[in-house]
C-alpha cells in the first residue's frame, strides 16, 4: 500500500502537482461485500488542501551566486526567464552553463523529474561546495498556480591539489616508491570546466644489485581540458528536452481536442549528461637491463550517461606514438629469440577509436553487479584513407608520419557479482573474457594491448605475468616475464569475504585463468590456441587480510599455486614440484575486484 501511495505521488507530482503527498491518497477496505476477500479501494483522501488539488506552473528563475569567500552580493544581470545575482561586476559562470542544467522551463507544468535532473546535473558540474534549489509561489492569492524557482549555489575554491604516494615490490626482486601529484582549476574559462596537470613517477631498484644500472624509473606527465558537456556538433541535449517536452504537449493537445481531461503520465525522463575531456600525455620508461621506452600522445574523450547506472565512454580520437630509444644487449638477445614481441614494440603509430558501456545495479540492490564491455580498433580509418588513395586495406608497410602505424581490433567482457549472506559474509565473484587481433598493417598488436594474468589482481597463486601464453613456460629469470602476454585471455575468481573484528577484513580466494596467442610461435610451443591448449589453466587459491579504512583498504594475500598449465614434470592436478615454489606474497591497495 506505501508503494501505491508513493507511486500516485510521483505520478500526480511529475504532472504538476507540487503540493501533493504520498498521504492524500487513501485505502478503503470492503471486507462484507465478498466473505473471505477484501475489497480495496484506492480513493483521494478528504482533507486535502487546495494547493495539493490543482497544478502548478514554473515561473521565473532566481539564480544566488556566492563565491568561497562569501562576498557582498553587487552584480546582477537579467536574461529572459532568468535573473542572475553575484558578487563583483561579471557574472562567475555563464549564463549557458545554468540555462542547461536547469530542466525547467518558464509557463510548463512543474515535473518532479526536472526537478531531480536539475539537482544532479548541477551538483555533477563539480564546482560548488553548497548548493539549493528551492521553489516558492509567485505570490500569496489564493489561486495563484505559479512557483518562481530559486537557486542557491556557492563556489568552492578554485584550485584542487592531491599528492598521492605507493610503494612496489615485484616478483623480479625490484621494490620502490612512486609519486603522483595533481593540480586542478576548476570553472577554469567561467564555464565549468576543469584544467589538471598531472606529473607522476616511480623509481625501483633491484634488491641485492650494486650497480645503478639495474634500477628501474618512469616519469609522466598529463594535460586535460575538461568541458561538462557533450561537444558534438550534431547533439544538443537541450533540443531532446524540447522534443521530449513536446511529446507531452501533443498527448495534451489531443486530449483537449476530444473533451478528455488531460492525462497523467509517470514520466521517466532523464537528460543526457555528459563531458568532453582533452588531454595530452608523455611518458619516459626505463626498465633495468631492458631497455628506455617513450610514449607520447592525446585524445578526445566523450563520457555520458543514459541513466544513473548506464555510463557510456567514447575514445572518438586517440593517438599514440612508441618509440623505443634505447636497449641492452640482453634485451636485444630477446626479441631475437621472439621475433613477436620486436614488433609488438618496436616504433610504431597506435591511431586507435574505443567505446565502453559500463552497468552497475541500483545502489540498494542486495546482491549488487557490474559489468563493462570494450570495443577498440585501431589503424581501420588510417588504413581507409589509405584505400581512397589505391593502397589495399590489407597492404603491409604502410607509413604515418614516417612512422608504420597499428592495425588490431579488441573486445573484452568483464563481470562482477557479490552475493551477500549477511553484513558480515559474503561472495565476490568476477568473470573475464578478452580478444585482440593484429591484422592488415600489423602482425602483433602492441605489447601494452596484449592480454597477461597473474599477480594481485588477477590469479594470485602466481607472480605477475608468470603465466602462458597457454603450456608455454620459459626459464624464469628477471628478464623472461617481459613476453609471457597473449591474444586471448579467459579468467574467473571467486572470493568469500568476512568480517573478523573491527576494521579487519579476511578472505578465502580461488582464482583460475590463462592467455593464448591466436598466431602459432614456433619460439613459443603450446602457446596457440587450440582445443587441446584451452584446458591449460592456471588454478591458485589464497587467503587474505583486508584493512578497510573507508577510504583506503590496505590489503594482504598469500596466494598458493595449485595447478601450473605447463609441464613440471609432476602429475595429477597439483602439479607444483616443492610447496615453498606455490606460495606467493601481495600487498595490494584496494579490493582486487
Amino acid at each position: 500500500l506505501v508503494a501505491e501511495q508513493t507511486r500516485i505521488e510521483a505520478l500526480m507530482r511529475n504532472n504538476g502537482y507540487y503540493y501533493f503527498s504520498p498521504t492524500y491518497t487513501t485505502f478503503f477496505a470492503d471486507t462484507v461485500a465478498h466473505p473471505g476477500y477484501v475489497q480495496l479501494q484506492v480513493r483521494p483522501a478528504a482533507q486535502r488542501p487546495a494547493v495539493a488539488q490543482r497544478p502548478w506552473y514554473i515561473g521565473h528563475v532566481y539564480v544566488t551566486i556566492r563565491d568561497e569567500n562569501e562576498s557582498n552580493i553587487t552584480g546582477r544581470l537579467d536574461r529572459p526567464g532568468y535573473t542572475y545575482f553575484f558578487p563583483g561586476k561579471q557574472i562567475p559562470l555563464q549564463p549557458g552553463v545554468w540555462r542547461r542544467s536547469i530542466q525547467h522551463t518558464e509557463g510548463e507544468r512543474f515535473a518532479a523529474w526536472a526537478q531531480k535532473a536539475t539537482v544532479e546535473h548541477l551538483y555533477g558540474l563539480g564546482i560548488f561546495s553548497a548548493m539549493d534549489v528551492n521553489y516558492a509561489p509567485r505570490d500569496s492569492s489564493f489561486n495563484c498556480d505559479t512557483l518562481d524557482v530559486h537557486v542557491s549555489a556557492t563556489l568552492a575554491k578554485p584550485y584542487d591539489a592531491s599528492l598521492e604516494m605507493s610503494g612496489t615490490y615485484k616478483s623480479n626482486e625490484q621494490i620502490g616508491p612512486g609519486l603522483s601529484y595533481e593540480l586542478s582549476k576548476h570553472n577554469a574559462f567561467r564555464g565549468a570546466e576543469t584544467v589538471a596537470w598531472k606529473l607522476f613517477g616511480s623509481y625501483e631498484w633491484q634488491l641485492g644489485a650494486s650497480s645503478s644500472a639495474l634500477n628501474s624509473y618512469e616519469l609522466g606527465s598529463q594535460l586535460s581540458f575538461k568541458f561538462p558537456r557533450l561537444i558534438v556538433p550534431w547533439f544538443n541535449p537541450m533540443a531532446m528536452g524540447r522534443r521530449y517536452r513536446r511529446r507531452i504537449a501533443i498527448a495534451q493537445t489531443r486530449a483537449k481536442l476530444l473533451g478528455q481531461p488531460l492525462p497523467l503520465q509517470l514520466y521517466d525522463y532523464t537528460p543526457v549528461n555528459g563531458t568532453t575531456t582533452l588531454a595530452l600525455s608523455g611518458n619516459w620508461r626505463n626498465r633495468s637491463g631492458f631497455f628506455t621506452f617513450v610514449t607520447v600522445g592525446g585524445n578526445l574523450n566523450y563520457k555520458w550517461y543514459t541513466n544513473p547506472r548506464k555510463r557510456h565512454e567514447l575514445n572518438l580520437f586517440n593517438l599514440e606514438y612508441n618509440s623505443v630509444i634505447r636497449t641492452t644487449a640482453a634485451f636485444d638477445s630477446i626479441t631475437r629469440a621472439n621475433p613477436a614481441l620486436y614488433i609488438s614494440m618496436r616504433d610504431q603509430l597506435v591511431p586507435s577509436i574505443s567505446y565502453i558501456f559500463t552497468s552497475t545495479s541500483p545502489a540498494a540492490d542486495r546482491h549488487p553487479y557490474w559489468v563493462q564491455f570494450l570495443l577498440k580498433e585501431a589503424g581501420n580509418v588510417t588504413s581507409g584513407l589509405y584505400a581512397l588513395t589505391g593502397r589495399s586495406f590489407s597492404e603491409t608497410g604502410k607509413h604515418l608520419l614516417r612512422s608504420p602505424f597499428s592495425q588490431f581490433v579488441k573486445a573484452t567482457a568483464e563481470g562482477h557479482y557479490t552475493r551477500v549472506f549477511s553484513p558480515r559474509l559474503s561472495l565476490a565473484m568476477r568473470a573475464f573474457a578478452g580478444v585482440v587481433y593484429a591484422y592488415g598493417n600489423s602482425t602483433q598488436a602492441p605489447y601494452g594491448e596484449q592480454f597477461f594474468v597473474g599477480g594481485a589482481n588477477s590469479v594470485r597463486g602466481f607472480a605477475v605475468r608468470t603465466i602462458g601464453p597457454g603450456g608455454y613456460h620459459t626459464q624464469r629469470t628477471k628478464y623472461s616475464y617481459i613476453d609471457q602476454t597473449g591474444d586471448v585471455k579467459l579468467e574467473a575468481n571467486a572470493e568469500l569475504r568476512t568480517c573478523l573484528f573491527g576494521q579487519l577484513n579476511g578472505a578465502l580466494f580461488l582464482d583460475a585463468g590463462n592467455v593464448w596467442l591466436i598466431r602459432p610461435d614456433a619460439n613459443r610451443p603450446e602457446s596457440g590456441l587450440t582445443l587441446r591448449n584451452l584446458k591449460r589453466i592456471a588454478v591458485g587459491t589464497g587467503v587474505g587480510l583486508r584493512y578497510d579504512l573507508s577510504f583506503l583498504v590496505i590489503r594482504v594475500d598469500l596466494g598458493v599455486g595449485l595447478h601450473a598449465p605447463y609441464d613440471t614434470g609432476r602429475q595429477g592436478f597439483y602439479n607444483i614440484n616443492r610447496f615453498k615454489e606455490s606460495l606467493v606474497l601481495h600487498f595490494a591497495i584496494g579490493y582486487p575486484f
